[in-house]
């Protein structure tokens, strides 16, 4: 009998062992879709300043600045247009969306679904999809037209890349930045 009490404890501790080692990997893949982020998940302000300066990285505000003013914009254009723009941008995210992501604490994908249904929910994705290929796309070409100025390469003019230098560059960005977001902050 105690043989076989034994092998019963010995069992049950190596399912209890099993469900652990289960949950723990859950929880490192668990990317809070569909709840609340808990405390003890929550990144500091070091992630959060990365992040905030990896969407500003391109400096995108003083490329497209610069190219208006080449098409004849006034540089108090320029600077009304940028005031105003990031002002915009600071109000809504400090007045509609900050107040919403910090109630709900759930993905925009979570939050849309939960509001408007799964059907809208594909509709925006597929949109969302597009519209981030193509501002990603942009954005990798300004940062490639910062670096083409360390290799001598030069500005492309023209809608079409006329370098394949250029194209390496970009390329190598690009790169960079997609090995970046796969792997996240912590693991770079």
């Amino acid at each position: 009998m105690s043989t076989l009490t034994t092998s019963t404890e010995t069992q049950d501790t190596q399912d209890t062992q099993d469900t652990q080692d289960t949950q723990d990997t859950q929880e490192s893949l668990n990317e809070y879709e569909q709840e609340r982020v808990p405390e003890h998940r929550l990144l500091g302000w070091r992630h959060f300043m990365g992040s905030y300066s990896g969407e500003h990285v391109a400096g995108t505000e003083f490329v497209i600045g610069a190219a208006f003013v080449a098409w004849g914009a006034s540089t108090f254009d320029i600077l009304m247009g940028l005031l105003i723009g990031n002002l915009m941008a600071v109000l809504t995210w400090a007045l509609i969306t900050a107040p919403i992501a910090t109630q709900s604490r759930l993905t925009v994908y979570e939050y849309l679904r939960r509001v408007a249904g799964p059907s809208f929910n594909k509709v925006y994705n597929v949109v969302n999809a597009v519209l981030f290929c193509a501002l990603g796309g942009a954005m990798i070409t300004v940062s490639a037209s910062a670096v083409r100025i360390l290799f001598n390469i030069p500005a492309q003019t023209h809608w079409y890349p006329d370098s394949a230098a250029f194209v390496a560059v970009a390329l190598t960005v690009g790169a960079i930045v997609v090995a970046v977001a796969v792997l996240g902050f912590q693991k770079c």
